[in-house]
């Protein structure tokens, strides 16, 4: 893996919030010795175009920051990595709670992501 998409939202953080993660996500990649390709979606109209600069960057894998549009428009962005076949990570997990009363919308950490690897198929970690 050398290259790594990180899909953000501008103006969704603060300026300070937004060289905070940036700066986490920097070194993490330079720690693991890969490229950023930072693509920004503002709304989500704009997915598709970020998709396509990803697909054209030839992105390895995908990092999405949290947002609440991002949340909203999860499962085209998981469709999207899973199509692509890349692995991703997403900031936000649904609780099981969540999955059987869909009307409950609060986050619950204490239960597992699931994430997207190569093959297309789901894990739980």
């Amino acid at each position: 893996m050398t290259r790594v998409a990180v899909l953000w939202q501008p103006d969704h953080y603060g300026e300070g919030t937004v060289k905070i993660m940036s700066e986490a996500t920097e070194a993490a990649a330079r720690a693991l010795a890969v490229r950023l390709q930072r693509v920004e979606a503002r709304s989500a109209d704009d997915l598709a175009g970020a998709f396509g600069a990803m697909t054209e960057g030839r992105a390895d894998a995908l990092l999405v920051w949290t947002s609440a549009m991002f949340l909203s428009e999860r499962k085209r962005i998981v469709d999207f990595a899973a199509k692509s076949r890349i692995p991703a990570v997403y900031p936000l997990c649904e609780s099981r709670n969540e999955r059987r009363h869909s009307h409950a919308r609060s986050n619950s950490a204490g239960y597992p992501c699931k994430f997207i690897g190569r093959s297309g198929q789901g894990r739980r970690d």
